[in-house]
């Protein structure tokens, strides 16, 4: 794949990236709504709050964990971060902005999240050097992603918020009692 395709891909994953962005700031914004109405119901059918698994009482969906990479996509990893280290360290630069940026790469680092080192470098207008291995480990991260955010539209949560009847609703509380326990 030439430098131009490979190039091109990275800007449409980094925009795909955007848009699950804004697709997650919308779920946990939902989930920051409706959790407190939905937990209401529950304790007014009898429920005995609790610490209930991530369906409902998860504030944000935002993946903890690391990413698994290879030994060449780690070398990779570190070699963006160092450059993107050199211009947005706070020790470098008093910017702001840069500053927000090195904090942004920082965590996507520990987490060995290569995209955002990406859409970080490309913010700050570091160019990278991209390989196939690289690609399809973008394109693996952003499947996760995607994977995580619609699992939600499945929770109790979810389908309770957008349902229309009470009848309905109650049913569902009654479904979340009974596979939760009183």
């Amino acid at each position: 794949m030439d430098n131009k395709l490979k190039n091109l891909k990275l800007d449409l994953l980094l925009k795909e990236l955007k848009l699950l962005d804004l697709e997650r700031e919308y779920v946990d914004e939902f989930t920051k709504h409706y959790r407190p109405i939905f937990m209401q119901e529950l304790t007014k059918n009898g429920y005995k709050a609790q610490v209930v698994s991530g369906e409902t009482l998860n504030t944000s969906i935002k993946k903890e964990n690391k990413i698994n990479a290879d030994e060449n996509e780690l070398k990779t990893i570190k070699n963006i971060f160092r450059k993107i280290a050199k211009v947005s360290h706070p020790d470098k630069t008093k910017n702001i902005y840069k500053n927000k940026l090195y904090d942004e790469a920082q965590i996507a680092y520990d987490k060995n999240n290569l995209l955002v080192l990406y859409k970080v470098a490309k913010k700050l207008n570091i160019d990278i050097e991209l390989n196939v291995s690289n690609l399809l480990l973008i394109e693996k991260i952003i499947s996760d992603e995607k994977k995580e955010l619609s699992s939600v539209e499945t929770s109790f949560l979810w389908i309770w918020a957008n349902t229309e009847s009470q009848e309905k609703k109650d049913e569902l509380i009654n479904q979340f009692i009974k596979k939760h326990g009183e």
